[in-house]
């Protein structure tokens, strides 16, 4: 076990672009040079994201990743949930696909897709619904901002507001 985790770091640290990055799993799988195939309760972590998933690939040479099924992304206040999810390090991009569900201290959103530009921008997409503060909102496009917790919108939009 030590001497995977030596080897697996050993390959991590060789990537350039790379974040400093963990990870853990049930059953590992190592593609020689850059590959690594996780699957069975994962753990991924880098310093700004926490991962969990039932399976992921990620490459040390690219910094890209794919997350699979049941996959929880923990990010300072912020939680998103969803079937599969693909980050690029480098460009600190974030795509995601299937039942996303965004949780923050006072918003909570569902969507069918999102994505996440330099890991703060997240644009939710289609089916989207947004709770905030008692009110609801739908659109098939919302955008937030996960540092300033603000909601933009571009779309036609409902708004149902409760007190």
């Amino acid at each position: 076990m030590i001497n995977i985790f030596l080897i697996l770091f050993l390959i991590i640290t060789s990537a350039s672009y790379a974040d400093t990055i963990q990870f853990s799993a049930s059953s590992l799988v190592l593609d020689i040079p850059t590959g690594i195939t996780a699957s069975g309760n994962t753990n991924f972590k880098n310093n700004e994201l926490s991962i969990s998933a039932d399976a992921f690939f990620y490459d040390t040479a690219t910094n890209k990743g794919t997350f699979n099924t049941n996959v929880i992304i923990k990010q300072n206040k912020s939680e998103l949930y969803g079937n599969s999810f693909f980050i690029d390090q480098q460009t600190k991009y974030i795509t995601g696909f299937g039942n996303i569900v965004l949780k923050t201290d006072s918003v909570n959103a569902k969507s069918d897709n999102l994505k996440i530009e330099n890991y703060e921008i997240l644009t939710l997409l289609n089916n989207v619904k947004i709770k905030q503060n008692g009110s609801q909102i739908s659109s098939n496009q919302l955008i937030y901002n996960l540092k300033t917790d603000t909601i933009i919108s571009n779309k036609r939009t409902k708004l149902i507001y409760k007190e």
